[in-house]
């Protein structure tokens, strides 16, 4: 489900709001001032949309925390490289795995295809983080924020597993479920979680290393007569395929904690 931030209750009526996974084209904003609100590639790339169409007019503001960006020669000179350390070193299995998943919850993930330069160059205005509202308005961390006509949130998505009564969760709102196991309700199982084992998780390219371990764990529980529900298990797939990345926005590249 599409992540709504804190703040955007508290914002004037009068000001539109669309989710990223809402956003289809220029046409979708009203006229005057927009502002993005989360800089992963989706909403870098909504941001230089808007602003090589109307920048001449209505000025485009983008408010994000510090975003890195992956140069495209990487994936070109060593793409097969780039996976093996982000598939196979970035996991809660290593040191440094550990340390990303400390931060990983807080910020977009590193840019793709579009760099920050490229989206100041094309006449955005960069903004620190939005941290509240202030009469109404967006407040970013102190800085002056015009009004805007149209604000778009390119916040990621959440787990939509509301449904699930008594779901145990973690700090971050999401299931408290080791390797996918929810080891306080036998039975049920979780694939296609945030950094459920690797930064990969998400991914069409990892979510089967995952899915693996949750069969062989319930293959176990059966052969041991431990599962619930009259020896069945309950497996609960979140994973939602990566369409046109500025038109629906993939939970990897927007930032996880809405900014």
């Amino acid at each position: 489900m599409p992540a709504v931030p804190g703040f955007a209750a508290g914002l004037d009526a009068g000001i539109r709001q669309l989710h990223c996974d809402e956003y289809r084209n220029p046409a979708s904003v009203a006229d005057g001032p927009m502002l993005v609100v989360g800089a992963g590639t989706s909403g870098a790339e909504i941001a230089l949309e808007l602003a090589r169409d109307l920048a001449q007019t209505h000025p485009v503001f983008l408010a994000r925390c510090p975003t890195p960006h992956i140069p495209d020669a990487v994936f070109r000179l060593a793409g097969g490289l780039y996976w093996a350390f982000v598939n196979g070193v970035l996991t809660r299995a290593t040191p440094i795995g550990r340390k990303v998943t400390r931060g990983f919850h807080s910020r977009g993930a590193p840019l793709i295809r579009t760099s920050m330069k490229q989206v100041t160059d094309a006449g955005v205005t960069l903004l620190p983080r939005i941290t509240g509202v202030t009469d109404g308005l967006p407040d970013a961390s102190g800085a002056v924020v015009p009004r805007p006509a149209t604000l778009i949130r390119a916040t990621g998505y959440r787990p939509g597993l509301d449904w699930i009564a008594g779901l145990p969760l973690d700090e971050h709102g999401l299931p408290d479920a080791p390797r996918g196991v929810v080891a306080s309700m036998p039975g049920l199982y979780l694939v296609g979680m945030p950094f459920q084992y690797g930064l990969t998780s998400q991914l069409l390219g990892g979510v089967g290393r995952d899915a693996g371990f949750v069969a062989g764990r319930i293959a176990e529980e059966k052969r041991a007569g431990r599962t619930a529900l009259s020896g069945s298990a309950r497996l609960c797939v979140h994973w939602r395929p990566p369409r046109a990345v500025h038109r629906n926005c993939t939970e990897l590249e927007c930032s996880q904690t809405p900014h």
